[in-house]
């Protein structure tokens, strides 16, 4: 695919994935400059919407980083990293934290140089400690969330959506909603989590949906527990939500 498109194969590559294999990511490979101007639209849609792409650039020779001659598909005026600069907030060393904890894209660049050289691979052997959580914390808030579902009455409803899948929580989402029994809705783009067919599945949540009864339903509920919110206009009903703020827990 050229360089226009690859980010968008990329990125419905790494949401295909993620239903089979919780470690799944797409990779786009861009040629140095205009290659990455071309892309950085589906990279930048990917970011918005926590999908894990590796975004793999080549560029000039070390030496050519260094002295900055004016090459083909540079800026002409010695600048260098104007491109990385667009893609700053999701440049290494932040990889492993970027792809593991915020499901969003890495950026890697490869010097000309450099792609025959060997590198030494005792460091991908080190475990990555995913253990974030403060235990403290964790078993405060879910203290307070029980004490919210209790002070609910029962009157308690679900929303999952689409991070459940991008962090690789489905499992546990829908251990979560089986355990409970309270009624779960679901975000547009979440429609593969929960099966349809579930006893306790109220329907997708938009709030602009003619269906009346699925909105009211919803936002009646003294509570709501939120599973992997991502707020964007398509998904929130071009943003027709009406939900009580203080009625909402944020998982």
């Amino acid at each position: 695919s050229n360089e226009l498109n690859a980010p968008y194969a990329a990125d419905g590559y790494a949401i295909v994935g993620q239903a089979v294999d919780s470690d799944s990511l797409g990779v786009v490979k861009t040629t140095f400059g205009v290659g990455e101007l071309s892309g950085i639209n589906g990279i930048a849609g990917a970011f918005s919407e926590h999908i894990p792409i590796l975004d793999i650039a080549g560029v000039p020779s070390t030496t050519q980083l260094k002295t900055r001659p004016v090459l083909y598909h540079t800026l002409g005026d010695g600048r260098y990293s104007g491109y990385v600069n667009l893609l700053s907030s999701s440049k290494t060393p932040t990889l492993k934290h970027m792809r593991c904890f915020q499901a969003r894209p890495v950026y890697m660049t490869f010097p000309t140089d450099l792609v025959y050289e060997k590198i030494f691979a005792a460091p991908l052997r080190t475990p990555l400690n995913l253990d974030s959580s403060n235990a403290d914390v964790e078993s405060y808030v879910l203290n307070e969330i029980v004490r919210l579902v209790s002070a609910a009455g029962g009157n308690v409803a679900f929303l999952v959506d689409a991070c459940a899948v991008r962090h690789h929580v489905v499992g546990e989402v829908r251990e979560l909603v089986s355990a409970a029994g309270f009624p779960v809705y679901s975000a547009p783009m979440d429609k593969s989590i929960i099966a349809e067919d579930y006893e306790h599945f109220g329907e997708v949540y938009l709030s602009s949906s003619r269906i009346v009864h699925i909105p009211k339903t919803v936002e009646s509920a003294k509570l709501i527990i939120s599973l992997g919110s991502l707020q964007t206009d398509f998904n929130t009903g071009n943003f027709t939500y009406h939900l009580t703020l203080h009625a909402i827990v944020e998982v």
